[in-house]
């Protein structure tokens, strides 16, 4: 798999690339017709989830296994001390997930944002531009709370639980070396981002890495720096939006020309493709529903499985 990374933009909080070739293919994201979706790395489960009958939430499950699933290569603390730099974090992850062995990546053009928190609402973090603020996959809700989830969660799609995070493995304990290597980092300010994917038929976003740095971010009353990677999809500018954009650079540059930088942010933005989230890749899986059932009914609760495959809440 190979990546062409384009220039970080807008103070360095995005990264926008293409992915080139198919690379391993050891993620799998799978779909039944019945709704039944589970997210596997290798033989590894990581995440169950129905969708409800009525299409208006989703139903998440995990595994209790603590073990970190690897999509990234593990952030060591002489990089956390040394790259406070948002660009240089966005471009070592995106060079690790193009390297992993179970990656989100497919070919395409994605991004990563250094999402910002909305000053309206701290429990809220949303994309750096303003034109791209109230796009519902690129806002994350409840964070923190991803880093004590319970192992099973009911999301309702028209409430504040859409595009909330959910975890891919069991929650580390506050008092853990780990945890509290991280912690100390989190005070400090010298944590590195925690890294999520934005899944369109989940209308939620799946915690890829930094399970720990959430577990010592909330344990230490600090908000965490959040990446999120999302696959866009591009529309071309069309010769009407820019021949207007020229228009208006010409007469107001005649009677604003201290306005140069930002009319140039006008007209670049005018010259570039309008961005939005596309689709989730998914496997459509016709034969799963009875396998589903069986590792689901193996590691939760008789009732907790029973709700999970009714997913009707």
């Amino acid at each position: 798999m190979r990546l062409t990374l384009s220039d970080a933009a807008l103070d360095a909080r995005e990264l926008t690339f293409t992915v080139e070739g198919t690379g391993a293919r050891e993620l799998r994201l799978e779909v039944s017709r019945s709704a039944r979706i589970r997210l596997s790395a290798g033989a590894r489960r990581l995440m169950w989830a129905r969708v409800c009958s009525g299409f208006y939430g989703v139903t998440f499950a995990r595994s209790e296994d603590a073990s970190s699933p690897g999509f990234l290569p593990p952030f060591r603390a002489d990089e956390a001390r040394r790259h406070q730099d948002r660009a240089w974090w966005m471009r070592r992850i995106a060079s690790g997930l193009a390297e992993s062995p179970i990656t989100p990546l497919r070919p395409g053009r994605w991004q990563l944002a250094h999402l910002v928190a909305d000053a309206s609402d701290g429990a809220c973090f949303v994309h750096p531009r303003a034109e791209l603020r109230s796009v519902g996959p690129l806002t994350v809700l409840d964070l923190l709370e991803a880093a004590a989830a319970p192992s099973t969660r009911d999301d309702d799609f028209g409430g504040h639980g859409s595009w909330s995070v959910w975890p891919l493995r069991r929650p580390s304990d506050a008092d853990e070396a780990r945890v509290k290597a991280w912690r100390k980092h989190a005070v400090e300010g010298t944590l590195p981002p925690v890294v999520l994917w934005s899944v369109s038929g989940l209308q939620s976003h799946l915690l890829l890495d930094g399970h720990d740095r959430l577990v010592a971010a909330r344990s230490a009353g600090v908000t965490p720096d959040v990446v999120l990677l999302w696959r866009v999809h591009e529309t071309p500018p069309t010769e009407e939006r820019m021949a207007r954009a020229a228009h208006a650079y010409t007469s107001q540059f005649e009677r604003h020309p201290g306005g140069r930088q930002a009319l140039n942010t006008m007209l670049e933005r005018a010259f570039s493709p309008t961005r939005a989230p596309a689709d989730t890749f998914a496997i459509g899986r016709s034969d799963m529903d009875d396998e589903w059932d069986r590792e689901v009914a193996s590691v939760l609760t008789a009732e907790d499985a029973d709700a999970l495959c009714r997913a009707d809440f």
